[in-house]
């Protein structure tokens, strides 16, 4: 999985934090796909402040388990198709709460907040990127099919199906643009992610504010 940063959100602050496992609440668990070799487990916790604390470790690779991104049920979002009639869904986050995009695979996670974007609050754009062509394919269209959207017991999933026979794209990537104030560009995150609400966030930990 890979982050690709395209403007920067704001400064934000790491530092350990031991917090007692008796402090937490488990929200969520879970097996994700990281990469073509190796899954995690991924355990959520809630502390008295109701801040996210997730805890991963490598876990059995499971090679039917697709890689995609997760939108915490807790979030209570409905996305729906963007009106222009790209193969993408439309998430519009709310501009009162501060969100996180967790990485599943170690990655530092990336901080939205309501202060630092512009009136309008933020918002995501799930779609299916060409990854790599066919070889010997000459066709422009490196066309993806739309996501595919799965509701689990932890939240909403997004995944990329494969290409069609017709296309010359070989694989497909699932791309999250992350922007606000309408369609200012934020930073874009492929790959198996979790997007959770909170104001601080701890990994492994490691505490964000």
């Amino acid at each position: 999985m890979a982050v690709i940063f395209v403007a920067g959100v704001g400064i934000f602050y790491a530092c350990k934090k031991d917090v007692s496992a008796k402090e937490l609440t488990k929200e969520a668990k879970f097996v994700a796909k990281i990469n073509k070799e190796t899954c995690v487990l991924v355990t959520i916790y809630r502390d008295e402040k109701n801040n996210a604390h997730f805890v991963t470790k490598n876990t059995a690779n499971d090679p039917n388990l697709p890689m995609g991104i997760i939108i915490s049920n807790a979030l209570k979002i409905n996305s729906q198709k963007t009106r222009n009639g790209e193969e993408e869904d439309f998430i519009e986050l709310s501009n009162d709460a501060i969100y996180w995009v967790v990485p599943l695979d170690g990655n530092e996670p990336e901080k939205i907040d309501p202060d630092l974007v512009e009136s309008g609050g933020a918002f995501g754009r799930v779609s299916c990127t060409c990854a790599q062509g066919k070889t010997g394919c000459y066709n422009t269209g490196l066309s993806c099919p739309a996501p595919v959207k799965m509701q689990t017991s932890v939240g909403v999933f997004y995944r990329c199906p494969s290409p069609g026979s017709d296309s010359c794209c070989k694989t497909c990537n699932l791309t999250t643009l992350i922007g606000a104030g309408g369609s200012t560009p934020l930073f874009s995150v492929i790959g198996s992610s979790y997007i959770v609400q909170s104001n601080t966030i701890t990994v492994n930990g490691i505490t964000y504010e």
